[in-house]
């Protein structure tokens, strides 16, 4: 209800989103069917009435929300003098909103796009990049200029394969969509890809090299942590050898002070 039907419809797994007519309280029974026949018609078509009553109720809902928080100031121009908004499905209120008050700017297309072209950070899990280059096409979905999923594609087998954490990423892709050619989608490419660091990642663990720019910034946070455990050690056991010169030093103060008194005492 709220998605633009055309973003709605690419998600993968969705069919279109369609609310059917109501066909009124009483089913229709065709003529000569069995009781039980009849029985099962009814049970459907009450199960159908009272979805399409549940999605209205949601889109009234949703709909008087949306124009209860907006001020009428943004959406009078497309009020109905009798039915307000009734007429209008939620989607297409806001289409009206973003398209003649939230459009995107040069400045923040450019930013977006800058973002989406940021390499990803193999420090942390994949999932983290994918997120960013998906959140990246859907704000950029309403403009002009949208990200569709060949450039996602292309964007992302050119991220690893500038990052050289595979060799010859770029050829086995190729390779492997034309062999594999359902495989050449977004979804698709987020797989294999996740599958190709894996077993890069599990190879050089095999093999105890740890090398390269998967694992640069592991590495690195490893001699961060090994300088700052150096460091507290050092710094422990120099706090203790001072606490040991000072309860010495106290000593000898102190035993120094009584052999003056005894002295001075005789």
């Amino acid at each position: 209800m709220v998605i633009k039907p055309v973003i709605f419809e690419r998600r993968p797994g969705t069919k279109k989103w369609e609310v059917p007519k109501s066909k009124g309280l009483l089913p229709y029974f065709p003529a000569g069917i069995s009781d039980e026949e009849k029985r099962n018609i009814a049970s459907e078509h009450a199960q159908v009435e009272e979805y399409i009553l549940r999605a209205d109720k949601v889109q009234d809902l949703l709909r008087t929300q949306l124009t209860k928080t907006v001020n009428d100031d943004y959406l009078c121009d497309i009020k109905d003098e009798i039915t307000d908004y009734d007429g209008y499905a939620l989607h297409q209120l806001y289409d009206h909103l973003f398209e003649n008050y939230g459009k995107l700017g040069m400045a923040e297309r450019q930013e977006i796009m800058d973002r989406f072209r940021t390499p990803p950070d193999l420090s942390k899990a994949i999932n983290v990049y994918y997120a960013k280059q998906r959140e990246c096409q859907v704000e950029m979905a309403g403009t002009r200029v949208p990200i569709i999923d060949e450039a996602m594609i292309d964007q992302l087998v050119t991220h690893f394969a500038e990052s050289a954490i595979v060799n010859k990423l770029r050829q086995k892709w190729e390779h492997h969509i034309r062999t594999n050619p359902a495989d050449d989608t977004w979804e698709g490419a987020k797989r294999w890809h996740r599958s190709e660091l894996k077993n890069m990642g599990d190879a050089q663990k095999d093999t105890g090299m740890e090398k390269g720019a998967a694992f640069s910034a592991k590495k690195q946070s490893e001699i961060e942590e090994e300088v700052r455990q150096n460091l507290r050690s050092e710094m422990t056991e120099k706090m203790g050898d001072s606490l040991n010169m000072y309860h010495r030093h106290g000593r000898n103060q102190k035993t120094s002070s009584n052999r003056t008194v005894q002295q001075n005492h005789s």
